[in-house]
C-alpha cells in the first residue's frame, strides 16, 4: 500500500501500472496489428497470416516466459536444492509424454490437452493476483471475496464455451443442428453481463473503493477481456495469442521482480533472463524461414521439444507459487 495516497497495490505502482493493468490493453493492440498487417503478409511471406502472428507471438511472448520458469525452479540454488529430484524428473516425464503423443500421430489430442491446461493455468495466475489485492483489503469481506474469484473461474468457463461452440468443426455433427447451443449462448452472456454488473456495483460501492482501484481495473478489466474475446471471429491460432498474450507479459514481470527480491541478480542471472528472449528471438526466425512446402515437417521437429517444455511449465507451476508451502516466497510481497 502507499503510504501517502493509500492506494492498495498487489506489488508496487510501477510493477501494477505496468505488468498487470496496461498488460489488459495487449490483446487488442495485437489484434489490431493482426488486422492492419494481414495484407500485407499475405502478400509477402511463405506463410499464413495466422501462422506467422502465432510464430510471432510464440517469438516474442510465450516462449521467453516458458523458459523463465527455470529461474524459480533451477535459478534459485536453495530451492533447486530442496526440489532438484522433482523439478528434474517432471520434466523428463513432461518431455517423453509429448514425445509419445507425437510419435502415435495423436498430436491433435495433445494440443487440445495442453490447451485447456493452459486455460487452467492462464486462471490460476489471475486468482495468485487477484488474492494479493484482497489479502490487503478488509478481512470482514470473506464472502465477496469469495465471490470474486469464483466470477474469474465463471468468465474462463463462459469463455471457453464460446470458443467451442464458435468452432463448428469441433462439435459431433449430431450436436450441429441443436437449438440448445444458441440458446445456451444467450443465457451465459445474460448470466455473464449480471453477474459483472452485480459485483462491479458492490465493489465500487465499498467506503474504501477509490483506494482499490488497481484490483478494481485488474479484475473487471481482465474479465471484460475476456468477454470480448469470446465474441471475436478469429482463427484458432489467433485466439490462442490473444487470450495468453497478458498472461505471458504478467509472468516476465513477476520472474523479474522475483530474481531481485531473491538478490539474484547476479551477472550470469541477467544474461540467462535476457536470454529467454533471445532464444525465442530465435524460434521467431526459425517460424519466419519456414517454406510453406515444408512447414508441417519442419514445425514438427520443433513443436514436439518445444511443447514438451509447455507442458512441464503449465505442471510445475502449479507447485513453485504456493505461498503457504513455499516460505520464501513471503519476501515478495
Amino acid at each position: 500500500m502507499n503510504m501517502q495516497t493509500g492506494v492498495v497495490w498487489a506489488i508496487s505502482p510501477r510493477f501494477d501500472g505496468v505488468f498487470l493493468l496496461a498488460s489488459l490493453l495487449l490483446p487488442f493492440f495485437f489484434y489490431g496489428l493482426y488486422q492492419t498487417m494481414t495484407p500485407w503478409v499475405h502478400n509477402h511471406l511463405p506463410l499464413q497470416p495466422e501462422l506467422f502472428f502465432f510464430v510471432l507471438f510464440t517469438g516474442l511472448f510465450d516462449a521467453p516466459h516458458i523458459f523463465q520458469t527455470f529461474f524459480r525452479t533451477h535459478g534459485d540454488a536453495k530451492v533447486y536444492r530442496r526440489n532438484a529430484w522433482f523439478f528434474n524428473l517432471s520434466l523428463v516425464l513432461a518431455l517423453v509424454v509429448t514425445f509419445c503423443f507425437y510419435s502415435l500421430g495423436e498430436r491433435e489430442i495433445f494440443i487440445a490437452f495442453l490447451g485447456f491446461f493452459g486455460g487452467w493455468h492462464i486462471v490460476r495466475q489471475n486468482i495468485g493476483f487477484l488474492r494479493v489485492y484482497q489479502s490487503k483489503e478488509d478481512r470482514n469481506l470473506q464472502n465477496f471475496h469469495l465471490s470474486e474469484r469464483r466470477f474469474v473461474y465463471f468468465t474462463w468457463i463462459y469463455f471457453l464455451f464460446r470458443e467451442v461452440n464458435s468452432r463448428s468443426e469441433w462439435l459431433p455433427s449430431t450436436w450441429k443442428d441443436l437449438s440448445l447451443f444458441a440458446t445456451l449462448n444467450t443465457l451465459t452472456t445474460w448470466v455473464w453481463l449480471g453477474l459483472f454488473l452485480l459485483l462491479l456495483l458492490r465493489q465500487v460501492r465499498k467506503p474504501s473503493s477509490p483506494r482499490e482501484w488497481p484490483k478494481t481495473v485488474f479484475l473487471y478489466g481482465q474479465s471484460l477481456s475476456f468477454f470480448i474475446l469470446a465474441h471475436l471471429q478469429t482463427p484458432f491460432l489467433i485466439m490462442v495469442a490473444l487470450a495468453t498474450i497478458t498472461h505471458a507479459w504478467q509472468y516476465h514481470g513477476w520472474i523479474n521482480h522475483y530474481y531481485k527480491k531473491r538478490e539474484l541478480g547476479t551477472r550470469w542471472v541477467h544474461l540467462g533472463f535476457y536470454g529467454t528472449w533471445l532464444l525465442g528471438l530465435l524460434l521467431l526466425l526459425d517460424g519466419l524461414g519456414f517454406q510453406a512446402e515444408a512447414f508441417d515437417l519442419q514445425i514438427l521437429s520443433l513443436a514436439a521439444i518445444y511443447n514438451g517444455f509447455v507442458l512441464w511449465h503449465y505442471f510445475i507451476d502449479g507447485f513453485i507459487w504456493r505461498f503457504r508451502s513455499q516460505p520464501e516466497l513471503k519476501q515478495l510481497l
